[in-house]
């Protein structure tokens, strides 16, 4: 699901993801207990990714990132249901 808003921070929860290009946005849905991709793009600390991939790939490059975050997201969210079904401690 997508919601279009300025107020984005209130949407924040530990289950709900922003993906965004702003660094203000994703630093105060962070602050309100929200996970977050920060987008790179020129005008924010994420754009050195692009630049380090190369600026011919960007699209692929930023895609490829929010992938990866996104993965990284979902296998907190299974390492901890696995903790707490006790699964962790099995061999």
């Amino acid at each position: 699901n997508h919601i279009l808003t300025k107020h984005k921070h209130v949407l924040a929860s530990p289950n709900n993801i922003l993906i965004d290009d702003s660094e203000d946005n994703y630093n105060k849905f962070i602050q309100n207990g929200g996970k977050a991709i920060l987008v790179p793009r020129p005008w924010n600390k994420n754009w050195q990714l692009i630049l380090d991939g190369g600026i011919e790939n960007e699209n692929k490059t930023t895609l490829t990132y929010i992938r990866k975050k996104l993965d990284f997201y979902y296998e907190m969210k299974i390492n901890k249901r696995k903790k707490i079904l006790g699964y962790d401690n099995r061999k």
